[in-house]
Protein backbone atom coordinates (compact mmCIF):
# COMPACT_ATOMS: atom_id res chain seq x y z
CA UNK A 1 0.00 0.00 0.00
CA UNK A 2 2.74 2.67 0.67
CA UNK A 3 4.00 2.14 -2.71
CA UNK A 4 0.70 3.03 -4.02
CA UNK A 5 0.58 5.71 -2.13
CA UNK A 6 3.43 7.06 -2.82
CA UNK A 7 3.16 6.71 -6.36
CA UNK A 8 -0.18 8.50 -6.33
CA UNK A 9 1.29 11.27 -4.54
CA UNK A 10 3.73 11.33 -7.40
CA UNK A 11 1.40 11.45 -9.89
CA UNK A 12 -1.02 14.40 -8.14
CA UNK A 13 2.80 16.32 -8.26
CA UNK A 14 3.60 15.76 -11.57
CA UNK A 15 -0.11 16.53 -12.49
CA UNK A 16 0.65 19.93 -10.48
CA UNK A 17 3.85 20.51 -12.33
CA UNK A 18 2.41 19.72 -15.30
CA UNK A 19 -0.83 21.92 -15.11
CA UNK A 20 1.62 24.79 -13.31
CA UNK A 21 3.83 24.80 -16.75
CA UNK A 22 0.72 24.89 -18.95
CA UNK A 23 -0.72 28.09 -16.98
CA UNK A 24 2.94 29.50 -17.03
CA UNK A 25 2.74 28.85 -21.23
CA UNK A 26 -0.96 30.44 -21.44
CA UNK A 27 0.39 33.48 -23.44
CA UNK A 28 0.46 34.39 -26.91
CA UNK A 29 3.73 35.07 -28.54
CA UNK A 30 4.38 38.69 -27.84
CA UNK A 31 3.04 38.13 -24.24
CA UNK A 32 5.98 35.61 -24.23
CA UNK A 33 8.69 37.34 -25.98
CA UNK A 34 8.00 39.87 -23.30
CA UNK A 35 7.79 37.76 -20.85
CA UNK A 36 11.36 36.57 -22.07
CA UNK A 37 13.49 39.48 -21.20
CA UNK A 38 15.73 38.52 -23.98
CA UNK A 39 13.51 40.26 -26.69
CA UNK A 40 12.80 43.69 -25.63
CA UNK A 41 14.03 45.16 -28.74
CA UNK A 42 11.84 42.54 -30.89
CA UNK A 43 8.92 43.55 -29.26
CA UNK A 44 9.70 47.41 -29.46
CA UNK A 45 10.12 46.99 -32.65
CA UNK A 46 6.94 45.10 -33.48
CA UNK A 47 5.06 47.46 -31.56
CA UNK A 48 6.03 50.19 -33.95
CA UNK A 49 6.10 48.10 -37.37
CA UNK A 50 2.36 47.31 -36.28
CA UNK A 51 2.74 43.75 -36.08
CA UNK A 52 1.58 43.54 -32.15
CA UNK A 53 -1.85 42.63 -32.99
CA UNK A 54 -1.03 40.06 -35.76
CA UNK A 55 0.75 38.01 -33.35
CA UNK A 56 -1.55 38.23 -30.87
CA UNK A 57 -3.92 36.41 -33.15
CA UNK A 58 -4.82 32.76 -33.20
CA UNK A 59 -2.19 31.74 -35.49
CA UNK A 60 -0.16 29.21 -35.69
CA UNK A 61 2.96 31.24 -35.62
CA UNK A 62 6.66 30.22 -36.22
CA UNK A 63 8.71 33.26 -34.92
CA UNK A 64 12.44 33.68 -35.52
CA UNK A 65 13.07 36.34 -32.95
CA UNK A 66 15.98 38.17 -32.72
CA UNK A 67 17.15 38.39 -29.60
CA UNK A 68 18.00 42.03 -28.06
CA UNK A 69 22.52 41.11 -28.99
CA UNK A 70 21.53 41.01 -32.49
CA UNK A 71 20.06 44.58 -32.91
CA UNK A 72 23.50 46.06 -31.54
CA UNK A 73 25.27 43.59 -33.65
CA UNK A 74 24.21 44.83 -36.93
CA UNK A 75 25.84 47.91 -38.52
CA UNK A 76 25.12 51.29 -37.08
CA UNK A 77 23.67 52.34 -40.52
CA UNK A 78 21.43 49.51 -40.64
CA UNK A 79 20.04 49.38 -37.73
CA UNK A 80 19.51 53.10 -37.59
CA UNK A 81 17.89 52.55 -41.23
CA UNK A 82 15.59 49.81 -39.73
CA UNK A 83 14.32 51.40 -36.44
CA UNK A 84 13.80 54.99 -38.13
CA UNK A 85 10.52 56.06 -37.68
CA UNK A 86 10.82 57.33 -41.25
CA UNK A 87 11.06 53.30 -42.07
CA UNK A 88 8.27 51.92 -40.68
CA UNK A 89 7.47 50.48 -43.88
CA UNK A 90 10.98 48.88 -44.29
CA UNK A 91 10.74 47.76 -40.52
CA UNK A 92 7.47 45.99 -41.04
CA UNK A 93 8.87 44.18 -44.29
CA UNK A 94 11.88 43.51 -42.32
CA UNK A 95 10.14 41.94 -39.38
CA UNK A 96 7.47 40.08 -41.56
CA UNK A 97 10.80 37.98 -42.78
CA UNK A 98 10.95 36.63 -39.32
CA UNK A 99 7.19 35.30 -38.86
CA UNK A 100 6.14 31.97 -41.00
CA UNK A 101 2.42 31.96 -40.39
CA UNK A 102 0.14 28.93 -40.63
CA UNK A 103 2.62 26.69 -39.24
CA UNK A 104 3.99 26.08 -35.63
CA UNK A 105 7.41 24.24 -36.44
CA UNK A 106 9.64 23.09 -33.96
CA UNK A 107 13.52 22.51 -34.04
CA UNK A 108 13.03 18.94 -35.30
CA UNK A 109 10.66 20.46 -37.64
CA UNK A 110 13.36 22.39 -39.46
CA UNK A 111 16.18 20.34 -38.59
CA UNK A 112 15.65 17.92 -41.38
CA UNK A 113 19.32 17.86 -43.11
CA UNK A 114 17.57 19.80 -46.10
CA UNK A 115 17.58 23.17 -47.59
CA UNK A 116 13.81 24.32 -46.76
CA UNK A 117 11.75 27.63 -48.10
CA UNK A 118 9.23 28.85 -46.16
CA UNK A 119 6.04 31.27 -46.70
CA UNK A 120 6.72 34.51 -44.58
CA UNK A 121 4.27 36.68 -42.77
CA UNK A 122 4.79 39.42 -46.44
CA UNK A 123 4.29 36.53 -48.60
CA UNK A 124 8.31 37.07 -49.27
CA UNK A 125 10.20 32.80 -48.68
CA UNK A 126 12.60 32.82 -46.78
CA UNK A 127 15.59 30.39 -47.12
CA UNK A 128 16.60 27.72 -44.50
CA UNK A 129 19.74 25.76 -44.15
CA UNK A 130 20.47 23.11 -42.04
CA UNK A 131 24.11 23.17 -41.56
CA UNK A 132 26.66 21.83 -39.13
CA UNK A 133 26.73 24.90 -37.56
CA UNK A 134 22.57 24.80 -37.01
CA UNK A 135 20.03 26.21 -38.57
CA UNK A 136 20.70 29.52 -40.78
CA UNK A 137 19.31 31.93 -42.88
CA UNK A 138 21.84 33.76 -44.52
CA UNK A 139 24.35 34.32 -41.72
CA UNK A 140 21.86 34.31 -38.90
CA UNK A 141 21.60 31.46 -36.49
CA UNK A 142 18.63 30.08 -34.35
CA UNK A 143 20.49 29.73 -30.87
CA UNK A 144 17.70 29.35 -28.72
CA UNK A 145 15.21 27.07 -30.11
CA UNK A 146 11.62 26.15 -28.88
CA UNK A 147 9.87 28.79 -26.83
CA UNK A 148 6.61 28.02 -26.63
CA UNK A 149 3.45 30.29 -26.88
CA UNK A 150 -0.14 29.84 -26.85
CA UNK A 151 -0.12 30.61 -30.81
CA UNK A 152 2.74 29.72 -32.14
CA UNK A 153 6.62 28.61 -31.28
CA UNK A 154 9.44 31.36 -31.19
CA UNK A 155 12.92 30.56 -32.05
CA UNK A 156 15.63 33.15 -30.42
CA UNK A 157 17.84 33.88 -33.15
CA UNK A 158 21.38 35.84 -33.24
CA UNK A 159 20.92 38.19 -36.25
CA UNK A 160 17.80 40.26 -37.88
CA UNK A 161 17.39 38.92 -41.28
CA UNK A 162 17.90 41.48 -44.17
CA UNK A 163 16.87 41.03 -47.39
CA UNK A 164 19.95 39.38 -50.10
CA UNK A 165 19.03 37.16 -52.77
CA UNK A 166 20.94 34.18 -50.51
CA UNK A 167 18.59 34.66 -47.70
CA UNK A 168 14.67 35.86 -49.34
CA UNK A 169 13.15 35.51 -52.25
CA UNK A 170 9.90 37.48 -53.63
Amino acid sequence: MTTIHTASKVAAALACVVMSASAAAAADVVDTLRASGQFDRTVEALDDAGLTETLRGSGPFTVLAPLDEAYDDMADASRDRLLSPANRDYLRTTLGYHVIPDQQLTGDDLHNGVLNEYATLDGAVIIMHDTRNGLQVGDMTITRPNIRADNGIIHGVDRVILKSPTTIRE
